[in-house]
């Protein structure tokens, strides 16, 4: 379960981060194929690798990634699961045959991105490249870092995510909430580029996604984006933080006073798919710690999401951000 992609939470300069992406941009190119022929121009070998020459005549051989590979599958129609499992298993030339076989079927192009000796995806040429080094240049440009604080973040040839955190305490007695926002986005096209405010508990590490209309700050897809609307869209959202934390304020008040039935908080946890000892640590924790009340709900599960990987981890955080903005 806690396998990969986990949150560092550790407080990190805006600078290493760029460090870090910019050293994956510069092991990093692109390529076009827009007419695909197999053997022409494209095809897969029984070692895995696939081979291609792009629209530019630069001749590439390399590996895939997983999510390379499920890209890739979604695109010709072979599922992608089932080709990586023909490849982990060593069922090379099963894969080789299924992909070989479908590619010619496939009417559209591709876009490859490439890091080091392997694919990191397989897009379509229409994707507009926005990678976490411009990404986070525009953060570093209109944040104001004597306001807030990196102190969540995670960054990858596939993906970024950070949190930014208000350096403010909001104003609610016997508590230690901050104002948060959390920016995800993906140079592979795993999500789209999004802002969204949150709260952040500092003591825990907690943290929860305020995931309806108004706690949304920014959304757009890896089609058509640009980076002057992307800065309009980080200025228009650091505008909004103080409504939004004083919005915020009004619901965490409201909900500390509101009681919660045990079977009502299993209903709502049973809701978020998790397994019975997630249910019952959670249970435990309001018990314990944060009170049986929807509050304590809310905080149990925030506590609980840090065992999981970032992306489940997200998922339970905007669940429990459901469960106050609904208030």
């Amino acid at each position: 379960m806690i396998i990969k992609e986990k949150l560092n939470t550790a407080t990190v300069g805006i600078e290493d981060l760029l460090t870090k992406a910019e050293s994956i941009k510069a092991k990093s190119d692109d390529y076009i194929l827009r007419k695909p022929k197999i053997r022409e121009n494209i095809w897969f070998e029984d070692d895995g690798k696939i081979n291609f020459t792009s629209d530019e005549g630069r001749k590439i051989s390399a590996s895939l990634s997983e999510h390379a590979i499920g890209q890739l599958g979604a695109k010709i129609g072979v599922p992608g699961q089932y080709i990586l499992s023909c490849i982990e298993n060593g069922f090379y030339k099963l894969a080789q045959d299924n992909i070989n076989s479908w590619i010619p079927n496939y009417k559209g192009g591709f876009m490859f991105r490439k890091t080091d000796d392997h694919l990191r995806a397989v897009l379509s040429p229409r994707y507009t490249t926005y990678d976490s080094e411009q990404i986070l240049d525009i953060v570093q440009r209109n944040v104001d870092l004597s306001d807030y604080s990196i102190r969540g973040s995670y960054i990858s040839e596939e993906r970024l995510h950070i949190r930014l955190i208000g350096n403010e305490r909001m104003h609610i007695d016997g508590e230690d909430l901050f104002p948060a926002l959390f920016l995800d986005s993906s140079d592979v096209g795993r999500n789209i580029l999004i802002i969204r405010f949150g709260i952040y508990k500092l003591v825990c590490a907690n943290g929860l996604v305020i995931g309806r209309a108004d706690g949304i700050l920014y959304r757009q897809k890896h089609i058509g984006v640009k980076a002057d609307e992307f800065e309009v869209g980080v200025v228009s959202g650091l505008k909004q933080v103080p409504v939004l934390t004083t919005n915020a304020e009004g619901w965490v008040h409201k909900v500390q006073k509101e009681a919660m039935d045990i079977d009502v908080a299993y209903s709502y946890l049973k809701s978020m798919k998790l397994k019975a000892d997630g249910q019952d640590t959670v249970i435990k924790l309001m018990n314990n710690r944060y009170g049986m009340t929807k509050w304590g709900l809310i905080n149990g599960i925030t506590e609980v999401a840090q065992d999981y990987t970032l992306d489940r981890r997200e998922e339970l955080e905007a669940a429990a951000g459901n469960i106050l903005a609904k208030t």
